[in-house]
């Protein structure tokens, strides 16, 4: 979780002085989510603030539905030899790659797209698809096959609602994806960030609602590098897809992960949305979801291999389907405790 605002800090700075809280009086999951992520905000706020770079950007019109977005020469950089990033949006709120991008370490890895001048009259909803940034030219335009050779780090606005497909695929230097805690994105399409090797930091925002996948084609398959921790799911997801997460970090997900914790909906799981994920511990469902898989070999086995699951919770109070008793292929099922 990152670019926290004060109203976060403040929320947990409130919470922790309350009566309710040295009373023992909060034991609703939904308010330690919030308590928990509020705290990492505040915390990563300033941190994220300071490593933001502070792009610069003018704008002109370049039809009565686009307008072009071009850099300013960043401090430090040679205005003669720079190649500035230009891209174009759409009164849609649809922003693609502009121009040919040089590879040759002229044109900064780090954008901000927060900072683009408050007169710019449209806002940035979605990213181009493969047309944005995708190394493959099986993919993408020259343009933005170049500008995957060399992005690292991307700042976005809370405007975003959608990543579609191919936005940032193999975009093997991208280390984070910045997005503020608020943001809108309710959607993240197959591809969107598949192959993203050095992808660190992502947050799941308190909108999402659905992570595309198919077979080794998932939003988040193969990045090896990227860590969720306990407590992060938010409540809104409601459908993850085939291998969303496949060939992702081992500790994608670790400690204790909770789905459906506000016990308002049920979440649908593709196959091996979750494979292979040794670090969780604890799987907790809330009241609403059905089941996490019927059976070995089955179309819907999303934690096939998390060997480490010793505790597991099901809220729901007329049943729950999740495979035999001696399956280990969901998870290790021989090795519950609870």
């Amino acid at each position: 979780v990152r670019g926290a605002d004060a109203a976060s800090a403040n929320f947990a700075a409130d919470f922790l002085h309350s009566n309710q809280f040295h009373k023992g009086k909060v034991n609703t999951m939904s308010t330690w989510r919030k308590v928990g992520c509020c705290l990492i905000a505040a915390v990563a706020a300033f941190v994220a603030r300071a490593e933001a770079p502070n792009t610069q950007w003018t704008w002109t019109k370049l039809n009565s539905t686009t307008v072009t977005l071009t850099e300013v020469t960043p401090e430090g950089y040679d205005p003669e030899t720079y190649v500035p990033w230009k891209f174009n949006l759409t009164s849609a709120g649809v922003l693609s790659i502009a121009t040919t991008v040089d590879t040759t370490g002229l044109t900064s890895p780090k954008i901000n797209f927060r900072t683009i001048p408050e007169d710019c009259p449209y806002e940035i909803k979605s990213l181009a698809g493969r047309y944005f940034m995708a190394k493959s030219t099986s993919y993408s335009s020259t343009q933005s096959t170049a500008a995957a050779t060399i992005i690292e780090e991307v700042y976005l606005p809370a405007s975003l609602t959608t990543f579609n497909m191919y936005n940032f695929y193999e975009c093997a230097k991208l280390k984070i994806c910045d997005l503020p805690p608020d943001n809108q994105v309710a959607t993240i399409a197959d591809h969107a960030f598949r192959g993203c090797a050095s992808l660190q930091e992502y947050c799941l925002g308190p909108n999402v609602t659905t992570i595309n996948g198919s077979a080794n084609n998932g939003a988040f398959n193969g990045c090896s590098h990227l860590v969720f921790t306990g407590l992060m799911v938010p409540d809104t997801l409601t459908t993850i897809q085939n291998q969303a997460f496949r060939g992702a970090s081992s500790t994608l997900l670790s400690g204790r992960v909770v789905f459906g914790g506000d016990d308002s909906h049920d979440v649908s799981f593709g196959s091996y949305a979750f494979c292979s994920q040794p670090s969780i511990t604890e799987l907790v469902f809330g009241a609403k979801v059905t089941n996490c898989g019927t059976s070995k070999g089955s179309a819907t086995t999303p934690f096939a291999y998390c060997t480490s699951v010793t505790n597991f919770v099901s809220r729901n109070p007329d049943g729950f389907t999740f495979g035999s008793t001696t399956d280990s292929y969901l998870f290790n099922l021989n090795g519950l405790k609870q």
